[in-house]
């Protein structure tokens, strides 16, 4: 849908009604979390996301399973808020009317 907009801005703002759907369901962790730590509970993620065990459970409760990593949902959600305020008032706008 972001390819439809005609103007950067609005692209910027179908990005945001886009991003909401690629979040889907996310685990988060604080943002003052060490690195180290960061790293190892992204990793443990990934490792979980290929796990034969796990998708298998998955299936079985009919669960759709598309990760994204965690350096790719952080670049989203720095996106998302670092949206400039007119921007974000014209897509709450733009949710309102729908």
């Amino acid at each position: 849908m972001v390819e439809f907009a005609r103007t950067p801005e609005d692209r910027r703002i179908m990005s945001l009604f886009a991003s909401a759907a690629d979040i889907g369901i996310a685990l988060f962790a604080p943002p003052q979390v060490a690195p180290k730590v960061l790293s190892e509970l992204r990793r443990g993620f990934d490792a979980m996301m290929v796990d034969p065990d796990f998708l298998a459970d998955a299936k079985s409760r009919k669960m759709d399973i598309q990760p994204m990593r965690g350096e790719g949902l952080q670049k989203l959600v720095t996106e998302v808020l670092t949206t400039p305020p007119d921007l974000a008032q014209r897509a709450a706008a733009a949710m309102r009317a729908h």
